[in-house]
């Protein structure tokens, strides 16, 4: 399949567009499962387009997030309207939906380990880069350890209502 250059240049505003509409820095695995699952492009054009906006300097990755450089917003700013109107508000739709489940899973540790023969778990709720919950509990076995972090990856808030619940009673 051939692109114009024109077909080119938008779909680069496009994932210009994307990236610049997280509210958060995205990495590139988030920012790729977010365009194949919302098939905004396939997969090998997808990467042939990131690679070139890398070699081109609109964008770097550090510590696996995507950053946006001077360029990329100069360019966004100027061919944003390059960007029809209705797939800007689908598009919004989408990143506002994956946003808040990558939020959610981005901000939770629950895990498990072993240490001296005894089980333990530990549960984290971060919010805006800020531990609001922080537990290390204790599992009587492997099987218990592993139910209790499904759990609690399964409903992290629910749990964290319910402690608070709890302490102001």
């Amino acid at each position: 399949m051939y692109i114009t250059f024109d077909e080119l240049a938008q779909n680069k505003i496009i994932i210009l567009y994307i990236i610049n509409k997280f509210k958060f820095p995205i990495s590139k695995s988030d920012l790729t499962a977010f365009i194949i699952n919302n098939e905004v492009f396939n997969y090998f054009f997808f990467m042939e387009f990131l690679n070139e906006l890398i070699a081109e300097d609109f964008i770097s990755i550090e510590n696996d997030k995507i950053i946006l450089n001077e360029s990329a917003k100069k360019a966004l700013e100027f061919f944003h309207d390059g960007i029809g109107e209705d797939l800007k508000i689908s598009l919004d739709e989408k990143i506002l939906h994956f946003s808040k489940n990558t939020l959610v899973k981005n901000s939770i540790i629950s895990e498990y380990f072993i240490h001296e023969g005894v089980y333990y778990c530990d549960l984290v709720i971060m919010e805006n880069k800020r531990e609001i919950l922080n537990m290390r509990i204790e599992a009587p076995n492997e099987e218990y350890a592993k139910l209790i972090t499904q759990r609690f990856k399964n409903n992290p808030l629910e749990l964290y209502k319910n402690i608070i619940t709890q302490f102001s009673k």
